[in-house]
């Protein structure tokens, strides 16, 4: 009997591991389109400037960090490039910059000629050319020229001012409860303050008041019975209307929210009985990505499903930016959206002061990890010359993953609570468009096309009239920085030297020499220092 029992309860549970472990060709469809296209490794770059706001003749000292993406470690870049734009989009000047074991700095000389105005530090590999999507990092500066004093870009340009509407998911779907997002701005991302949106009907009528932030931003629901047509927004005595139209018969409603349960995400998944009748044979299904990590879940499509909700812990979740998306087994993505789940606190640095020399401070700190890199900016304490725009968890992980860059991060980051973390995720539903679109993701895998760069190429050719050309070696030497290698000559009289790490204005003494006894030949040596462009 015992036996008998012991069997039954086996076959059962064999049953359901194999039924648990069914292959879904759709999934593995899902999975290798995400596999490919993040195949390659990927870089995020955060700078740490001393300041934001620089007089002509000042100097702009930098610490830059590199990670790998996908393992948040430090990253073997070496070669990173920074380049300064003025407003126009002018290159004022470009620096190569040497990185270690995730880090770089750096210092950039202005012209004391330049006039006032923004202008714009942009940091990026050579390695980075090789996705379709713009990887590097843009930081944003105010320089003042002293005899033209400081410009004024924080007031409201009414010209340029406009409000954007983002459906919740990307979609308004018939027959549902639709969230749709506001966002208010100008062309330099300036927002009034106390702006106060009208929803209206196709008559004019106002269905309902939205408060926006003081980033401009808001949200509200509207459902098909309340005819819903436009939003519109007055700032000095202006009004300005923005028409909605893009209403869709079928679909999905994608709804995020990790600010009401601490801990928690809750994800509502909406849709209507004509999106059921085109499903009958077709599979949906939840994808939760970063890069090439995901989870995926089967999604009920009946006609009593038309709403269902999924909890899911913060804990499940991968740190930083999440991008959700809703893919039938066709591959085709029917709703998208992007949240941010505060990724885990690691051990704290600690520093505290050992002691006063004069006028000197000494301060000691401890870290639980090796190799620890810290960057300090001291500046007075009521200084007017730091915006403190950029945080380095934004710039590491938010910041690569969305098209629009989070604006003053410090706010939602620094002392993160329920209000803070509602207005971060009003930001990132309000994106214009998401940085990795699906149908890239699923038809095409980024190709290396370009190298990762390791400090600089020497390359030419040794005098025509040497004879016997590979008896011969071209050496290079430099004593100041300490610099003696040497390299071998082909039958058409190339040589190269790659890898070299040379520092700003670095002499080198070049001379070919002839085996086996190494002896000077006399002759032209033709060369060319490369990197990513002559």
């Amino acid at each position: 009997m015992f036996k008998t029992i012991f069997l039954i309860v086996l076959l059962v549970t064999t049953s359901l591991l194999n039924a648990q472990e069914t292959p879904d060709e759709n999934r593995d469809k899902i999975v290798a389109a995400l596999e490919n296209y993040f195949f390659l490794e990927r870089e995020a770059i955060h700078l740490h400037l001393d300041k934001s706001t620089f007089l002509t003749n000042e100097k702009i000292w930098l610490q830059g960090y590199v990670i790998n993406r996908k393992t948040k470690k430090a990253f073997f870049t070496t070669n990173v490039y920074v380049v300064l734009y003025d407003e126009a989009g002018t290159v004022v000047t470009e620096k190569l910059v040497y990185a270690y074991n995730g880090t770089f700095s750096g210092v950039i000389d202005l012209n004391p000629k330049l006039h006032s105005g923004l202008y714009y530090i942009q940091v990026y590999t050579n390695w980075m050319n090789n996705f379709s999507e713009d990887e590097s990092s843009i930081f944003k500066i105010n320089i003042i020229n002293p005899q033209e004093g400081i410009k004024n870009y924080n007031k409201i340009d009414e010209e340029s001012l406009d409000i954007t509407l983002h459906p919740e998911g990307g979609n308004f779907i018939n027959g549902i409860k639709n969230t749709i997002g506001i966002r208010v701005k100008d062309c330099r991302n300036n927002a009034p303050d106390n702006l106060e949106a009208m929803i209206q009907n196709s008559k004019g009528e106002t269905l309902k008041t939205v408060r926006l932030n003081a980033a401009g931003l808001g949200k509200f629901e509207v459902t098909p019975d309340d005819d819903f047509n436009n939003v519109s927004v007055t700032y000095q005595n202006k009004s300005i209307t923005k028409t909605f139209t893009d209403k869709n018969g079928i679909g999905f409603g994608l709804e995020v929210n990790n600010f009401s349960m601490e801990g928690k995400t809750i994800i509502k998944i909406k849709t209507n009985l004509a999106t059921m009748s085109i499903f009958k044979d077709k599979k949906a299904y939840l994808v939760v990505h970063q890069d090439n990590k995901q989870f995926i879940y089967d999604l009920e499509i009946n006609k009593n499903a038309l709403e269902q909700t999924i909890l899911l812990q913060n804990t499940d979740l991968f740190g930083g930016i999440n991008t959700i998306r809703i893919i039938d087994n066709n591959l085709k993505e029917w709703a998208n959206r992007t949240l941010y789940n505060a990724p885990k606190k690691e051990a704290p640095i600690v520093i505290t002061k050992n002691g006063r020399k004069a006028d000197q401070l000494e301060f000691v700190g401890y870290a639980a990890t090796a190799n620890t890199n810290l960057s300090i900016s001291v500046l007075p304490t009521d200084t007017k010359s730091t915006a403190e725009n950029y945080s380095i968890v934004a710039g590491l992980s938010i910041n690569p993953y969305i098209s629009e860059p989070l604006i003053n991060a410090n706010y939602y980051l620094l002392q993160p609570k329920r209000i803070t973390n509602y207005e971060l995720d009003l930001f990132l539903m309000n994106q214009t468009h998401p940085k990795y679109n699906w149908e890239n993701i699923k038809s095409s895998k980024p190709a290396t096309n370009f190298s990762f760069d390791i400090g600089l190429s020497l390359k030419g050719t040794i005098s025509p009239n040497i004879k016997n050309k590979t008896d011969h070696k071209v050496k290079i030497v430099s004593f100041k920085d300490q610099i003696i290698k040497s390299t071998e000559v082909n039958d058409k009289g190339e040589y190269l030297f790659e890898n070299l790490i040379l520092t700003d204005s670095t002499s080198l003494a070049m001379s070919v020499l002839k085996l086996p006894n190494f002896e000077s030949v006399e002759g032209k040596i033709n060369y060319q220092l490369l990197n990513r462009k002559k």
